[in-house]
């Protein structure tokens, strides 16, 4: 017999070409496929008391959203939006923004889709402005 949880075994993590970008212990990290380098990239929010729950990852913005759920309580859900440093730049803080909703993925280059709480669609811009509502 074999049991194990469906979807929470694993990190959140979002592949890109050759690299898989994954959570680990509140940092962001990056593994190349081709040269098998992991490397950290960069520090997110929170502490590590709610694992965050879904990733997606945006190449033409260079930026992630992470969604943080809690295990009993899907009202207390939130996502954070980071645009990552480039490669090089001697800034190493997230330019972060954070807002509460179920879920949160890419719909466009610089335009991501939010269940909020009301399950209600809202579309936003980088600047975590709700461009449209459904």
């Amino acid at each position: 017999m074999i049991i194990f949880k469906l979807e929470r075994e694993r990190p959140a993590y979002a592949v890109y070409g050759n690299v898989l970008y994954y959570v680990k212990e509140r940092f962001l990290r990056k593994l190349d496929f081709t040269t098998s380098k992991d490397t950290s990239v960069m520090q997110i929010r929170g502490g590590g008391k709610t694992p965050p729950y879904s990733m997606s990852y945006n190449q033409a913005e260079n930026a992630v959203l992470i969604c943080t759920r809690s295990p009993n309580n899907v009202e207390n859900s939130t996502y954070d939006l980071y645009i990552i440093p480039r490669e090089g730049d001697s800034n190493t803080d997230a330019d972060t923004k954070r807002a509460s909703g179920v879920t949160a993925i890419w719909v466009a280059r610089n335009r991501f889709a939010v269940l909020d709480r009301a399950y209600s669609l809202v579309i936003k811009n980088l600047k975590n402005e709700v461009t449209k509502k459904k």
